[in-house]
């Protein structure tokens, strides 16, 4: 798995205490997961029936997602953008 670190190295001790938002597209599984925290404090898993499953802490709240199925073609190159508001 190819992972790419968009973070500015001399910014990078002021980023790491900060909430980050995580991206794993995994080509091989052709999943996508969006986490809002940390991956290790998924408790439950919810399917929504439209290939999201919703990815959920001892609490219930969302945490995270996976959007499956992302590529109607796996062997296509997909190019990401990230915009941040």
């Amino acid at each position: 798995m190819e992972k790419i670190n968009l973070m500015n190295k001399s910014r990078a001790p002021f980023l790491a205490q900060k909430p980050k938002i995580r991206i794993i597209f995994n080509r091989v599984s052709n999943t996508l997961d969006i986490w809002f925290d940390e991956p290790k404090k998924e408790f439950i898993c919810e399917e929504t029936g439209e290939e999201i499953i919703l990815k959920k802490d001892k609490n219930n709240r969302v945490i995270g997602f996976e959007k499956l199925n992302v590529l109607h073609d796996k062997n296509n190159i997909v190019p990401f953008e990230i915009i941040s508001i």
